[in-house]
């Protein structure tokens, strides 16, 4: 850990990883193929170390905010719902007062941890769309391995209602929701992208990637 070990950052974004790796298989990301798809886990100890460190001896000599914000860089934050909630509740028991943001994908997120998340001082939350083509999320397999026959899409036409349903309780917790997509995925046409940000800008995002 280079926050254990002394060792800042001087003119970046604070970054710290809960974990490692992803267990999808998205045929645009190489992070989860370097982890051979599996994913392992810091302790929740070392990790609020490293958060008491960098609240005592760093972010509070800085002046400009967009800097005080820490990104958990994990690919799927919540992915262990039950370990994610356990975090913020340390962090809220440790009274750290830091600002967070996360990444996570539709699905995996509940009522209970978003609120958590909230109160622990997370300012934002980044799902992972990508498109709202359920033909499309079928074939970078977003969801699963491939099966473009039609009554096989039900799974990817749930998972774009989910991230819908995600973005909504979010904001209503007061989180403020982003966005990732991806223009020009394979078999994705121009009306598919179209699509895609319609839906983006529907749902009143802020912040989109």
């Amino acid at each position: 850990s280079p926050y254990l070990s002394s060792i800042f950052p001087i003119e970046e974004q604070i970054g710290i990883l809960s974990s490692r790796g992803c267990v999808f298989k998205c045929v645009y990301c190489n992070f989860s193929a370097m982890s051979r798809w599996t994913i392992r886990y810091h302790s929740v100890e070392r990790l609020i170390s490293e958060l008491k460190i960098i609240d005592k001896n760093f972010l509070r000599q800085m002046k400009r905010i967009e800097y005080r914000i820490v990104n958990f860089w994990d690919d799927i934050f919540t992915l262990d719902k039950e370990r994610a909630k356990q975090i913020c509740r340390r962090i809220i028991e440790e009274k750290i007062n830091l600002e967070f943001r996360a990444q996570t994908k539709g699905g995996m997120v509940d009522r209970e941890l978003l609120y958590l998340m909230r109160k622990a001082g997370f300012h934002s939350i980044d799902f992972g769309l990508e498109s709202v083509s359920p033909r499309v999320l079928n074939i970078i397999k977003k969801i699963r391995q491939p099966n473009i026959t039609e009554n096989s899409l039900k799974p990817e036409k749930k998972y774009i209602e989910k991230v819908k349903e995600d973005v909504r309780l979010a904001k209503k917790i007061g989180l403020e929701p982003e966005i990732n997509t991806i223009m020009g995925l394979p078999g994705s046409t121009i009306k598919d992208d179209l699509k895609t940000l319609n839906f983006v800008k529907r749902l009143g995002i802020k912040k989109h990637y």
